[in-house]
């Protein structure tokens, strides 16, 4: 979260909304991210599994990264989604708080505001196509036409392969 001292400045005119009031301790308690739309209200619409993106790590737990896709959404890349390392918890070592990440959507569960994603390897096709794609920001998705400039799948290398070559 951010500082309430770089949101807002002594003077400032803002609107807010009363959370609680507290008449025995006289304090009132105030809200301005109340007033904010839900950012979880549209999250059907701008994601899908399958979709690579850019995020950013925010923290490493115990069980996995947190990485934010954008302000108020973030997802979680578990442990049992990184690479073998070979070594107990070597996973940590992959992505650090704060790093700029590619991360493929595994799972989207809207009723428990839960996205489920897998951190890309640096330097994988995958990685390097998202990165060469959309900026290195939190919330940058992908198009449907960035998706379609990619490389093919290995059935169409195939058919190119095996077509019958034409000579005049």
């Amino acid at each position: 979260m951010e500082n309430p001292s770089e949101l807002v400045r002594p003077g400032d005119e803002i609107t807010v909304k009363v959370l609680r009031v507290d008449e025995d301790g006289r304090k009132i308690s105030l809200g301005l991210k109340q007033l904010q739309a839900d950012p979880w209200s549209t999250v059907a619409e701008r994601y899908r599994v399958g979709q690579v993106l850019m995020g950013k790590a925010t923290r490493v737990a115990d069980f996995g990264v947190f990485v934010e896709l954008e302000p108020g959404i973030e997802a979680l890349a578990h442990l049992s989604t990184f690479a073998p390392t070979g070594k107990k918890a070597g996973w940590k070592a992959a992505v650090q708080p704060g790093a700029a990440v590619a991360v493929e959507i595994l799972t989207l569960d809207l009723e428990r505001k839960r996205i489920g994603v897998a951190v890309l390897e640096e330097g994988s096709a995958r990685a390097a196509g998202a990165g060469a794609r959309v900026e290195i920001v939190p919330g940058a998705r992908l198009t449907d036409q960035a998706q379609a400039e990619g490389f093919g799948s290995l059935a169409d290398k195939l058919r190119a392969a095996i077509r019958p070559s034409r000579k005049f």
